[in-house]
């Protein structure tokens, strides 16, 4: 029921995206997005080719002369660089013709690597962190938000400064969203309210849990409760981070690491549980050496920075892998 419950926000994430390619099918070519004949009563994907300023930062007012190049949107940095880097700064630009008369609409940020601020029409519309040309001058931050878009006219042009310096990853992962204000008030009515409801049912479990324990003293007891207070802190800090909407300038890095931490720790409790319920054909030295390589695992994520241990994701989950697999 829990992992029901975690999987909710994604689900209904998909269901809306599904719907939106069911509709109609609508993808930007040359840094221009024509949606005169979209309903935004669903949401309208802004996938495609942007225009793309590289290794710069550039104001809407100065893009006037500035070379740039098409992009595929959303895409990751490491994925389009021939040294699979996600280091640096770039600035995107999209127009979106409108059908007439379109007022109300909302635009679906999600998390970006790692710092940036939102333009249209030449206002600032959104920012999270503070992007910088150098990592001493750019602060990263991740936020998943919807805000209020200004539409003065027919035509909205969009511009995105991001930087990346403290990340492995770079880039645009998920897809932005523009929508009716009302559409994009209900996706995040479920898929927030979902988050709550998950982290409340986990907390509540691990709680009885915990008092089941003190009352049997069963270690597998324990071993479930850690599992769902675990569960129920990365539900906090992953996907949407709820967390960054309760604590708006709560540290980046203290958010990624916990991020991370809740992974080990899952790892941890769920092989610990899964030994004490089939005690009599688990292996010992399997379940430790996957809970010995996790502490190592947290050690490490919480002594070097964020650069380095985010380009190891795939070995951390890797040994998560080996736990499903055992």
């Amino acid at each position: 029921m829990a992992r029901l419950l975690h999987l909710a926000p994604l689900l209904m994430g998909c269901l809306f995206a599904l719907t939106a390619v069911q509709a109609q099918e609508l993808h930007a070519t040359h840094g221009v997005l024509d949606a005169r004949n979209w309903n935004f009563e669903t949401r309208l994907p802004l996938t495609g080719y942007w225009l793309m300023a590289v290794d710069t930062l550039v104001a809407p007012n100065q893009l006037a002369g500035v070379p740039m190049r098409e992009t595929l949107v959303p895409s990751l940095w490491n994925d389009n660089r021939s040294d699979g880097t996600g280091h640096g700064v770039a600035t995107y630009m999209l127009t979106i013709v409108l059908p007439p008369n379109t007022k109300d609409l909302s635009i679906h940020i999600p998390q970006l690597y790692s710092a940036y601020v939102l333009w249209a029409n030449g206002q600032q519309v959104t920012a999270a962190g503070k992007p910088g040309v150098t990592q001493e001058s750019t602060m990263p931050q991740w936020v998943v938000r919807a805000v209020p878009l200004t539409v003065p006219n027919d035509t909205v042009q969009l511009v995105l400064q991001l930087a990346n310096h403290h990340h492995y990853k770079g880039g645009i992962k998920d897809v932005i969203f523009v929508g009716s204000a009302k559409t994009l008030q209900h996706y995040w009515a479920w898929t927030f309210g979902s988050n709550a409801v998950e982290s409340t049912i986990l907390l509540l479990e691990a709680l009885v849990f915990l008092v089941l324990y003190w009352t049997k003293k069963k270690r597998i007891l324990i071993y479930f409760s850690m599992l769902c207070f675990t569960w129920m802190v990365r539900s906090l800090f992953s996907n949407l981070y709820p967390v960054t909407i309760m604590i708006t300038d709560f540290n980046w890095s203290w958010q990624l690491r916990i991020e991370y931490f809740t992974l080990f720790f899952t790892i941890i409790w769920s092989a610990l549980f899964l030994h004490e319920l089939f005690d009599r054909i688990s292996n010992k030295f399997v379940v430790y050496t996957l809970v010995g390589m996790n502490v190592v695992f947290f050690l490490f994520t919480l002594v070097v920075s964020p650069l380095v241990f985010t380009r190891l994701v795939s070995l951390f989950l890797g040994v998560g892998g080996m736990l499903i697999v055992y």
